[in-house]
């Protein structure tokens, strides 16, 4: 009786450089997939990812760091002098008035910078004055959403705040927006630096640094789709 035959397959080298071939191209996808959900900041826009911490921070008002602005309200206290306690509001052009200490340059800087200033002028009056400043209503910490949006205007900041949670705030874009040229304009120094931003971008991708944390004073202009502000 003569045996059946062997059908069991033997892959020849054509068969094993094409598999190669195939599972390379899958590779390859796979890889542009992956780069594509990880959308690095440059892919979403200009906006530099080593800046985000520090930006964050500087708008988070419960930071130790957060800098005071226009328009916030503050408790101050001297130890062991009830009659100087009081409430102060920064004054438009950045200054408080706390009584012995005089007119006093209170935006741009935090709560501790700002007590050890009040507390270095009252000393010419009381030997070792300590100050207390505590925050009590973020007012000045706003920003201001311009363009192809449903409510343009300026908004509160009370905790940290994304250029696209900004967005969200003014109602999110009209049917004329152009969501990939959004631009974030921000006054550093005696510079004003320009941000663009992706929206879409952003939305799709893993990558939270290309979500510009905004500041106070930052201007977020949405354009349009046919007549561009820029």
């Amino acid at each position: 009786m003569t045996a059946p035959p062997d059908r069991s397959f033997a892959p020849g080298p054509g068969s094993v450089v094409r598999a190669a071939l195939v599972f390379g191209l899958l590779l390859v996808a796979l890889g542009g997939c992956a780069g594509a959900a990880g959308g690095g900041g440059g892919a979403c826009g200009t906006y530099g990812a080593r800046t985000a911490g520090t930006d964050a921070q500087a708008s988070d008002p419960l930071a130790t760091n957060y800098r005071l602005n226009a328009g916030d309200l503050l408790q101050i206290s001297v130890w062991r002098e009830e009659e100087l306690n009081r409430q102060v509001l920064v004054q438009p052009d950045g200054s408080i008035s706390f009584p012995l200490a005089g007119q006093i340059m209170a935006e741009g800087r935090t709560a501790g910078e700002l007590e050890a200033e009040i507390g270095e002028q009252l000393e010419r009056f009381i030997p070792q004055a300590v100050a207390t400043v505590e925050l009590l209503e973020v007012r000045g910490n706003k920003v201001f959403v311009m363009g192809e949006v449903l409510r343009p205007g300026e908004y509160q900041m009370s905790g940290p705040l994304t250029v696209v949670q900004a967005i969200s705030l003014a109602g999110g874009f009209n049917q004329f927006a152009a969501r990939d040229r959004i631009r974030v304009l921000r006054d550093e120094g005696d510079e004003e630096v320009a941000y663009t931003v992706d929206y879409d971008c952003v939305a799709s991708s893993t990558n939270v640094a290309a979500n510009v944390p905004l500041q106070a004073g930052d201007t977020v202009i949405v354009p349009g789709k046919t007549l561009g502000l820029f």
